[in-house]
């Protein structure tokens, strides 16, 4: 799956589980999401669960550290990992 395609889709869910404190007009790939709109641990598994419904991966317990999904690029580069494993 190309790049923009994922970083789309990792928008598209960030938008969900976020709803009113997101907007992907006004963040970037390298916004600091817990600065920028306050992302907390709750939001964090949130959107966990549904990178993994989305993308048919596990993220395992290794890899959960908020500075997976901080970031949209960090989330976005992880999910290519994954995919092309």
């Amino acid at each position: 799956m190309e790049k923009a395609l994922v970083l789309e889709a990792v928008k598209e869910i960030y938008g969900q589980s976020l709803r009113d404190k997101f907007d992907p007009k006004a963040i970037d790939e390298d916004t600091d999401l817990v600065e920028a709109i306050g992302l907390n641990s709750i939001e964090s598994i949130e959107i966990l669960v549904r990178v993994e419904e989305k993308f048919g991966i596990e993220v395992s317990d290794e890899d959960l550290n908020v500075e997976l999904v901080k970031y949209l690029s960090s989330i976005t580069e992880y999910i290519e990992k994954k995919l092309n494993d």
